[in-house]
C-alpha cells in the first residue's frame, strides 16, 4: 500500500484555510479581525477558543489547546498526521502522489483508516457497475424515471451493488482488501460459516461526511419482488452512526452557509431533486428520525431549519417532533406544508 510523498504533503498544507477547515466543526463568530467559538476540547459556556485567519492558528484560552488547521483535524478526529493529510487532500481536491509502502508501514494504518479505504473502494466499484452497459441498464432506467440527471448522479456518487451473494467479496480479494475490514465497514456479513455481501442488486447512495469520506451507504431495492425492505442502510459501525449523519451535507454545506438555512427532507431522492432545482441547502436524516446528534451537526452551519416532510400523517407527526427538538436545542425551525398526497 502506498504512502504520500513530501510534495503532496506540502501541497495540502499550502491549500489549507483555517476558517474553512474549522467551520466544518465549529460555529465561528467574527470577533474583530479574529473569530471565536466554544472550545470543542473542553466544556464551556463562554467562548474562549480564538482563531486568527491572518496567522492561520487557533488557541483556547480556557484549556490551552493551540495549533494550525492540520493539528486541529488531527486532535478533533483523532487521526495520525498522514490520515489527516489524506482527509484534507480530499477536501481541497489535492492530488496525492503516492510511493510504495513496506508491509510494516501498512500495519501502522489505523483500523478506521482501513475502513475508509474499503468504503471508498466499494463506492467506486458500485459506480463502475452502474455505468456498465449491460449490468447497469435497469438501474439507469430507474434513475432516469426519477428525473435524476447524469450530473446529479455524478455529484452524489450513485452506484449499483452487484448481483450474486458474494460478488463484492470476490472483487475485494482481487484487490487484496482484508475481509475483516470489509466486515467492520458493513460491506459484508459473516454468519456461522457463510460470508456474503450486505448490499446486493440495489441502487446505492453513498453517505459522505463533511470532509468527503464515505461512511456508509443507503441501498434502494430494484428487484421489486417484495422479498426485502425497499431501503436498507449500512449497519452501525465505528465510522457510521445514522443518528449522527445527514445525507447530502457534504454537497449542501456551502449553500447552507451562504443562505444561512438548511432544509431537512425525508429521503435521498428528495435531496437530489431539490439540489437539481437549485435548492442546494437540502439534506436528509438517512432514513431515521431527527436526533440530537443531527441537531449538533446542523448547528455547526446554521440555526435556521426548514422541515420538509411528506404531507401524510406520519410526515406531519415527524415534523411536530422535529419542531419540538429543534426549539429545545436552540434552533429556529419552520415547516413547509405539502399536500396530503405528496
Amino acid at each position: 500500500m502506498p504512502k504520500i510523498s513530501e510534495t503532496s504533503v506540502n501541497a495540502v498544507l499550502g491549500a489549507l484555510d483555517i476558517i474553512d477547515v474549522l467551520s466544518d466543526y465549529l460555529t465561528l463568530k467574527k470577533s474583530g479581525s479574529n473569530y471565536k467559538a466554544n472550545c470543542p476540547f473542553h466544556d464551556e459556556k463562554t467562548p474562549s477558543f480564538m482563531v486568527s485567519p491572518n496567522k492561520g492558528i487557533y488557541k483556547c484560552f480556557g484549556c490551552g489547546k493551540s495549533g494550525n488547521a492540520l493539528r486541529f483535524v488531527m486532535d478533533h478526529e483523532q487521526l495520525t498526521f498522514i490520515e489527516a493529510i489524506k482527509l484534507l487532500g480530499k477536501k481541497y481536491n489535492v492530488e496525492l502522489i503516492e510511493e510504495a509502502q513496506s508491509p510494516e508501514q501498512v500495519q501502522l494504518l489505523s483500523k478506521k483508516e482501513k475502513m475508509y479505504v474499503a468504503l471508498d473502494w466499494a463506492k467506486n466499484l458500485y459506480i463502475s457497475i452502474l455505468n456498465h452497459e449491460v449490468d447497469g441498464k435497469i438501474a439507469r432506467e430507474y434513475i432516469k424515471s426519477r428525473g435524476i440527471s447524469p450530473k446529479a448522479q455524478e455529484t452524489f456518487g450513485l452506484g449499483l451493488s452487484p448481483k450474486g451473494w458474494d460478488s463484492l467479496l470476490r472483487a475485494s480479494q482481487v484487490h487484496k482488501l482484508d475481509e475483516g475490514v470489509l466486515n467492520d465497514a458493513g460491506l459484508i456479513v459473516k454468519r456461522e460459516e457463510k460470508t456474503f455481501d450486505f448490499f446486493r442488486e440495489r441502487l446505492m447512495f453513498p453517505i459522505i461526511d463533511t470532509n468527503g469520506r464515505v461512511l456508509g451507504f443507503g441501498g434502494r431495492d430494484l428487484k421489486g419482488d417484495g422479498r426485502g425492505p425497499k431501503y436498507i442502510n449500512t449497519p452501525q459501525t465505528e465510522v457510521y452512526d445514522k443518528s449522527n449523519v445527514l445525507y447530502g451535507l457534504f454537497q449542501a454545506k456551502r449553500a447552507v452557509r451562504n443562505k444561512d438555512r438548511l432544509i431537512l427532507t425525508e429521503g435521498y431522492t428528495d435531496v437530489i431533486a431539490l439540489h437539481q432545482a437549485g435548492i442546494e441547502e437540502a439534506v436528509s436524516a438517512s432514513g431515521t428520525a431527527l436526533t440530537e446528534g443531527h441537531i449538533h451537526k446542523i448547528k455547526r452551519f446554521t440555526k435556521n431549519v426548514v422541515l420538509l416532510f411528506d404531507g401524510d400523517g406520519a410526515g406531519q407527526r415527524a415534523a411536530k417532533r422535529g419542531i419540538e427538538l429543534c426549539l429545545r436545542m436552540g434552533l429556529f425551525p419552520k415547516v413547509c406544508l405539502l399536500p396530503e398526497d405528496h
